[in-house]
């Protein structure tokens, strides 16, 4: 009896530390997204009036720039304060840093946002989250950050 425990405690082990593995490995943007982001951006990425931008069908500019590239890896690391107007209507803009997530994480968070969101196939690497966490900024410089790249896109 003392025997089979022994044989069968290490496989136990194994067993749950595989299954914790596989589980975080499985994780992707749109699980990230329901866990971060939509109680704020809403699960079609519409946001909320007055209070949260939508980020659905409004980044496609961004995401083909560089400045705008570089804004959107910041507002997620730094977050951003700021009135910001969007459609038509103006948001007391107060987006949360996330930098609490690895840079993979945040690089899969937004590419399923432009991707589902937004149509666009232009993902950013978690390097580009890396750049953005080495020079993070206060969120009223993202802001001022938001403000160029949507001078360089057009929007």
């Amino acid at each position: 009896m003392r025997l089979k425990i022994l044989i069968l405690a290490p496989s136990v082990i194994v067993a749950a530390a595989a299954t914790s593995w596989a589980a975080a490995g499985d994780v992707t943007g749109a699980d990230l997204y329901g866990k971060h982001c939509i109680a704020c951006h809403q699960a079609n990425g519409e946001g909320a009036p007055g209070i949260a931008a939508p980020i659905s069908g409004t980044l496609l500019g961004l995401a083909k720039t560089p400045a705008g590239r570089d804004f959107l890896a910041q507002i997620m690391v730094s977050g951003m304060v700021g009135t910001i107007s969007s459609h038509g209507m103006r948001y007391l803009g107060n987006m949360p840093a996330f930098n609490a997530l690895a840079d993979g994480e945040l690089a899969s968070v937004m590419n399923h946002v432009l991707l589902a969101f937004n149509g666009a196939d232009l993902p950013l690497p978690a390097e580009a989250f890396a750049a953005a966490r080495r020079r993070a900024m206060p969120p009223a410089e993202v802001f001022k950050l938001r403000q160029r790249a949507l001078a360089q896109s057009g929007g």
